[in-house]
């Protein structure tokens, strides 16, 4: 019997021993990957910072809006055009009988109207001012809430351009909306007088001011009946700052009506429909090439469909990675793809390659909510949109926007946002 309990308490320690060191070297590999995984991200940046210079704080990597190409209506020479030539924006708003027609029946025509209210109201003071992010955009706006100040509360938003001159009086162009509501309260799109809801529900617009940057004279306005909107619009006060939020998956902008600098005025539950955006990606697998076409792919919005789409255009890596686009993904060796390969950066066709189109699922343009996970060398990486200030591993640009040849390196963070080079040239330090 002793025999048999001392071969057991043996087993037991050598049992013990050998989890102990299972155990350890488990850590120690997890350690060692995580150390090269860290290495590995840390010449990147180096190597990063020793290219294109410190990064600025306030970098933000999303040159979607600011790289639209140049054309004879984004010039100077547009102050000599008569006013029939002069490009203007955008302000579409939908069919006075829908709108009409829910507000009569107590429909409430948008269901976050209601279901986010609580939320919003209690958000907006805190928020933090920020510039007014759609100066050169395409998106739906819906005014959705107010804070009332008066018995009548007007609050206006709009855009103005094309000043014309008619017996020495400057006169703009412009297109905006109102909304209404009743007393010091807090008010929304739903609420109070039937009239006023089906007017606010009207006001609803889809607006595109793409084609104005550099155009004389256009600014995005707000107004109240404070600064005396109805007597000239040129009292309206600029709009250049707002409080901008996320409530439940929808983006809300908040503004100063009438410059008291408090910005519950007016409220808007924004869509931000630009056609498309486009992100171009270093997946690690080297250090110090630059050209941003290790993995490039496109998000769409299908207008048959009502929805966005990926659509993968180049993969100049040589490693396996995983798209994240919203909450659907797509890989490299799923597709049946080579993973050795490198696809469309050699000789590349900007126009009408695709190697992937799939329909994507809560993707916010806004929020930039993609993620690319690479089977590097030195372990896997987890590559997210970069935050303003941080060192990239992408970018988003306008889809008109071509990527760089293999090999050509990007050589300054205002290529990104800008027309000058068009990838097909050879970038030279």
């Amino acid at each position: 019997m002793k025999k048999i309990i001392l071969a057991m308490t043996a087993m037991l320690s050598a049992s013990a021993a050998f989890v102990s060191c299972s155990d350890k070297n488990l850590y120690d590999e997890s350690a060692v990957e995580n150390a090269k995984i860290q290495q590995t991200q840390t010449k990147y940046k180096e190597a990063f910072v020793k290219h294109f210079g410190n990064v600025d704080p306030d970098q933000n990597w999303d040159f979607s809006q600011v790289n639209y190409p140049e054309t004879e209506q984004t010039t100077t020479a547009t102050r000599a055009w008569s006013s029939s030539q002069l490009p203007a924006p955008v302000w579409k708003e939908p069919d006075v009988f829908t709108s009409f027609f829910h507000a009569l029946v107590g429909d409430t025509y948008y269901p976050n109207a209601d279901a986010d209210f609580e939320t919003v109201k209690t958000l907006v003071e805190s928020q933090p001012v920020v510039d007014w992010p759609y100066q050169y955009a395409q998106v739906n706006l819906h005014p959705f809430y107010s804070h009332g100040t008066s018995v009548l509360n007007y609050y206006f938003l709009g855009v103005q351009y094309n000043q014309k001159t008619r017996r020495g009086i400057i006169y703009p162009e412009f297109n905006g909306f109102c909304f209404l509501s009743m007393g010091n309260k807090w008010s929304k799109i739903t609420d109070g007088f039937q009239l006023f809801t089906y007017m606010n529900m009207n006001s609803y617009a889809t607006v595109n001011t793409t084609n104005m940057q550099g155009v004389d004279g256009f600014k995005w306005f707000v107004a109240s009946r404070d600064t005396e909107y109805f007597s000239s619009i040129n009292n309206a006060n600029p709009l250049e700052k707002c409080k901008m939020f996320y409530v439940n998956g929808h983006t809300y902008v908040a503004l100063d009506c009438n410059g008291d600098g408090i910005y519950s005025d007016l409220i808007c539950w924004v869509e931000d429909c630009s056609p498309a955006k486009r992100y171009m990606v270093e997946d690690l697998g080297g250090i110090g090439d630059f050209d941003f076409n290790d993995i490039v792919f496109d998000v769409v919005y299908n207008e048959s469909k009502k929805k966005f789409q990926c659509v993968v255009r180049a993969m100049g890596g040589t490693l396996d990675f995983n798209l994240k686009v919203g909450s659907t993904e797509w890989s490299k060796s799923g597709a049946q793809y080579n993973i050795e390969e490198m696809y469309n950066t050699i000789d590349p066709d900007y126009t009408s390659t695709e190697y992937a189109r799939f329909d994507v699922d809560n993707w916010q343009p806004e929020l930039n909510d993609v993620t690319v996970t690479v089977k590097g060398n030195d372990g896997v990486f987890v590559l997210p949109f970069p935050k303003d200030g941080e060192i990239p591993y992408m970018i988003a640009t306008n889809i008109v926007k071509p990527w760089s040849k293999e090999r050509v390196n990007v050589n300054s963070l205002g290529w990104f946002g800008s027309t000058s080079n068009d990838g097909k040239i050879e970038v030279k330090e």
